[in-house]
């Protein structure tokens, strides 16, 4: 088990996230996956792809458990972040447009996610947050570059160290949510505006894809590779140590056992 499906319709290619009793979180199978997915939608001539989850989260970030346990955690948060990294590379230099499908927490990667999506739908319980300063470690993702592009630099600085839970109203005044919608109408507006982007030619949906990415694309290989060398460092400190032994104590009592950042 990966812990995404994937499936195609004509031009349109959903990725789920498939880990709803962990909240979706990511380990290096769950990435693994995710590269080889965006991979094969770069080449197979996907002009959309879907983003969704299962469950009542939609990511909350990476597998606390899966590295705190590692026999060399650093090393394992860093390829994890480094693989999650590669796919999020692949989408941003290829043209297929990204839409986010997001209901309960986009927490840590999982916000990370969101904010390297090219359109993003949420229901009324979505909340978004970095999550990292819970566990003593510095964001990846993506976050630290795009968060400041698309709130500014102030709003940004709050997010990332004070841990403040964005609603989905706030998010979208926000300019990181596009449209908000009701739970139950999820899976049809990401449809209807999934199939409206893919009627668009295909040259010309990649080139202004890449046209107005132009202004911060540029350096994000190096700015990703600085977050994954800067999380991986941090995982290995005395601080850092200590808060994830507390969140993991606390979540072995919780049932569903969550094993991410997003509670």
């Amino acid at each position: 088990m990966s812990g995404i499906v994937v499936s195609r319709e004509s031009t349109i290619t959903h990725i789920r996230l498939a880990r709803p009793t962990e909240g979706n979180a990511l380990n290096l199978e769950v990435t693994g996956a995710l590269e080889y997915a965006v991979s094969a939608a770069r080449s197979d001539g996907t002009r959309v792809i879907t983003l969704s989850s299962e469950g009542p989260v939609f990511c909350g970030g990476g597998d606390v458990a899966a590295m705190a346990n590692a026999p060399d955690p650093a090393a394992y948060t860093h390829e994890l972040a480094s693989s999650l990294h590669r796919a999020l590379l692949t989408l941003t230099e290829s043209g297929i447009v990204v839409v986010a499908a997001v209901q309960g927490a986009a927490a840590g990667a999982g916000f990370g996610l969101v904010l390297n999506a090219d359109y993003v739908i949420a229901t009324e319980n979505a909340k978004f947050l970095t999550a990292y300063s819970a566990l003593g470690v510095s964001p990846d993702g993506g976050t630290t570059r795009l968060l400041p592009h698309i709130v500014g630099r102030m709003r940004a600085v709050e997010l990332a160290v004070t841990g403040r839970r964005l609603d989905a109203q706030t998010a979208q005044q926000w300019g990181i949510v596009n449209d908000i919608v009701a739970q139950e109408g999820l899976t049809q507006a990401t449809m209807s505006i999934a199939e409206s982007i893919a009627r668009t030619p295909a040259a010309a949906l990649a080139a202004t894809k890449r046209l107005l990415n132009a202004e911060w694309v540029q350096g994000y290989a190096d700015h990703l590779a600085k977050e994954a060398k800067s999380i991986a460092q941090l995982m290995e400190t005395n601080e850092s140590r200590a808060l994830q032994g507390s969140f993991l104590a606390r979540t072995s009592k919780e049932t569903p056992q969550p094993r991410s950042a997003a509670q």
